[in-house]
């Protein structure tokens, strides 16, 4: 190498990690999602109840603007598979960041850190009812940023 010229610089990375990503549990079962508009990846959710029977797969998301401010973000998924139910085109999966779970090593506090939130609607094709999946998380974390 000659004296003076270095190793390229590796791309800057700013602003890739905007979005929505998180992972964890609610007290109807695991979830995973990933959606970051400035990425290339496609992104993802996967929930799966706790008795493992009901499945939600999604491979890819629409544009969505995650409100900063609020650490809020309605992020719709489209290419999903349901269990038992025909393809759906879209489904909107709702998050709210309310900072980093609590510390399990840290003594109990007279106020509880609020928690992250996650939830969709699952509508059945052939009935049109509406069924919520919707809580705080019991495990995990979400980041809205």
């Amino acid at each position: 190498m000659a004296a003076g010229k270095g190793k390229k610089a590796p791309p800057a990375t700013k602003g890739k990690k905007s979005g929505v990503s998180g992972g964890g549990s609610i007290a109807g079962g695991d979830f995973s999602i990933q959606a970051r508009p400035k990425s290339k990846a496609k992104g993802h959710f996967n929930y799966t109840s706790t008795d493992g029977t009901f499945k939600v797969r999604c491979k890819a998301f629409e544009t969505f603007a995650p409100n900063l401010t609020a650490k809020t973000a309605a992020v719709p998924f489209k290419n999903c598979t349901i269990t038992g139910q025909p393809a759906v085109k879209t489904l909107t999966v709702n998050v709210i960041d309310r900072g980093n779970p609590p510390d399990p090593t840290a003594p109990p506090s007279a106020t509880p850190v609020a928690r992250d939130w996650i939830g969709f609607d699952i509508t059945n094709p052939a009935t049109a009812a509406v069924t919520s999946y919707s809580g705080d998380l019991v495990d995990g974390n979400i980041k809205v940023r």
